[in-house]
């Protein structure tokens, strides 16, 4: 691939996936309860606060900063799930929460931005494997979401489901030789 076009198309996606997360929370933030509402106004952004701190305290070899800010995401992450669940919010819906929070969150989002190509095929695969690509892609359909959302996250399932199912076929093949 082209050395230029590769760092453009990276970014394209990053910023692509991270308009459509803030797009949806916005959408979906009407249809929230109290607690739903106050998770992602407040519990949640302090959840990906700690990871972010975590993860860059952690690249800078592991230092008590960085596991003090995982334990007390660890915390946070209890403490919002106990009243999510008192509140009768399904473990689906807090999937969903989590996973929208997570990727608009632009701080959290650019500090570790997928550079390469191999990065972005692995980031769709995983995502696709624990169901966010799929849970988007609903999400969007639910909330009449314009139709450049609702095409983006289409396109990136249906991509995501194409790399899985090669990947397996290369698994199965290397497996049979």
């Amino acid at each position: 691939m082209d050395a230029l076009l590769e760092p453009a198309l990276c970014h394209a996606y990053g910023l692509s996936s991270l308009l459509v997360s803030k797009a949806l929370l916005d959408l979906l933030k009407p249809t929230l309860s109290a607690v739903e509402l106050e998770y992602v106004e407040v519990d949640g952004p302090e959840i990906v606060r700690q990871h972010y701190f975590h993860d860059v305290y952690t690249e800078q070899g592991g230092c008590p900063e960085g596991r003090a800010a995982g334990q007390e995401a660890k915390r946070l992450e209890q403490a919002s799930k106990e009243k999510l669940d008192a509140a009768g919010v399904s473990p689906e819906r807090q999937l969903l929460l989590a996973d929208l929070l997570f990727g608009a969150d632009a701080a959290f989002s650019s500090s570790f931005p997928p550079w390469k190509i191999e990065n972005i095929v692995y980031h769709l695969s995983s995502r696709f494997r624990q169901g966010k690509s799929g849970r988007l892609k609903e999400l969007a359909q639910v909330l009449k979401a314009p139709s450049e959302i609702s095409y983006f996250v289409s396109l990136v399932h249906e991509q995501a489901a194409k790399l899985v199912a090669a990947k397996e076929r290369e698994r199965k093949e290397q497996a049979a030789k």
